[in-house]
């Protein structure tokens, strides 16, 4: 292992996108480290192989392009409430809980105790949905390619897709493999061979909302009221080496509620969905501020669109103090997508616009997370208020 440090001046609001992003550049850099008061500097630890030279240039060109690419914008904090006095737990207690089982990077199991609270914190946000009408869905864990080129992902964020597919109809390719498992010693031995695999038309799905769009294809919706969905499951990204706590899994599960219908009413819904949130939050004795953000794009060209959604105020995300290195944690995030999302899939209100859209993201595990570090590692210990409030048993 060695440490290489670049000498690159990185903007306030850009330092930790850039310390998470970088990962996403090579494979052989383990660790980053961006200087965050001062933002002159970032240090990366990498494998002994790796060429330095080379890899300077292609995270500096990484860095700079980001930088060209991005419009300097002050976030601003719309709604905030509670004080911070410190953690009950750490994220080292939390995951040395015997509730919480690990099962490979970024994959976690919960035992009864968790997934109870877990269960009971999307309740609340069902009770949530209930309360303007939405109405429930059950969408698919897997989307086609097809789909999320339509929404821009494939071009947006390609370093966070996981991708699927299946062995050909071919009993030799199929047979072949099944001897590779059975020679094998260890796993890695098991990898199959892309000759016998058919071509990638699939992918895990990266979030709840996107099936919604795809299931009104073509379709009108109210212009007057908006049409409100709601769904919940598990989603997928790939983090790279960010996947350290809950904060940051690979699967990972989610709520949304969907809203399509005209600008003010996707809008109003945003409106009602802050207050209700934020006051959900606060009521679970969650400190937390609600305030402008932008989506981490990666690749050339999207920075341009984070600024574009933060200028406007597309996207608010609602956030707790967590013992990460950033100091807090989004569990929640408010947004508005205006026509972009209608004008791909043709969806148009009853007078002929063309829609707009919103949705309201939870981060279920993210909830579940912050809940343990300010209450404590074991729900039978969380202020009786809290429990009472998601009905857990004595």
């Amino acid at each position: 292992m060695k440490t290489l440090r670049i000498e690159v001046e990185i903007p306030e609001d850009l330092r930790r996108d850039v310390e998470q992003g970088v990962y996403y550049c090579s494979g052989s850099i383990v660790a980053s480290r961006v200087d965050r008061e001062r933002g002159s500097s970032i240090e990366i630890d990498v494998l002994d192989e790796a060429d330095p030279a080379s890899l300077e240039q292609t995270v500096r060109s990484w860095i700079e392009q980001t930088i060209r690419s991005s419009l300097r914008y002050e976030a601003t904090t719309v709604r905030e409430w509670g004080g911070h006095d410190g953690f009950v737990a750490t994220t080292e207690e939390v995951l040395g809980s015997p509730e919480i089982h690990g099962l490979g990077e970024g994959l976690v199991a919960y035992g009864p105790k968790l997934t109870r609270a877990l269960r009971a914190i999307r309740g609340l946000c069902e009770s949530l949905s209930e309360g303007v009408g939405a109405d429930p869905f059950t969408l698919p864990a897997v989307a086609t390619l097809e789909h999320m080129h339509r929404c821009d992902y494939l071009r947006q964020f390609p370093q966070l897709l996981s991708f699927v597919t299946h062995f050909r109809e071919d009993f030799g390719a199929i047979d072949a493999y099944s001897l590779q498992c059975r020679n094998a010693q260890v796993a890695d031995e098991c990898v199959p061979s892309t000759d016998g695999t058919r071509p990638v038309k699939r992918v895990l799905r990266p979030a709840i909302c996107y099936h919604v769009y795809a299931c009104f294809d073509g379709g009108t919706v109210p212009g007057k009221r908006p049409f409100i969905a709601c769904a919940h499951g598990d989603c997928f990204r790939y983090e790279s080496r960010n996947t350290t706590s809950l904060d940051r899994l690979f699967d990972f599960r989610m709520y949304e509620i969907v809203a399509m219908g005209s600008e003010a009413g996707v809008r109003d819904l945003r409106e009602r969905m802050i207050e209700e949130v934020s006051g959900l939050l606060e009521r679970l004795g969650l400190p937390g501020r609600v305030k402008s953000s932008n989506d981490p794009f990666f690749v050339s060209g999207s920075v341009m669109m984070s600024t574009f959604q933060r200028a406007q105020d597309l996207k608010y995300e609602l956030e707790v103090p967590f013992p990460n290195r950033e100091g807090h944690l989004a569990v929640a995030s408010f947004n508005l997508h205006q026509d972009f999302f209608a004008s791909r899939f043709a969806i148009r209100t009853d007078d002929g616009a063309v829609a707009h859209t919103g949705c309201t993201a939870f981060g279920l595990d993210r909830i579940l997370a912050a809940m343990l570090v300010h209450h404590g590692a074991d729900p039978d210990g969380w202020p009786a208020s809290s429990r009472e409030m998601l009905r857990l048993p004595d």
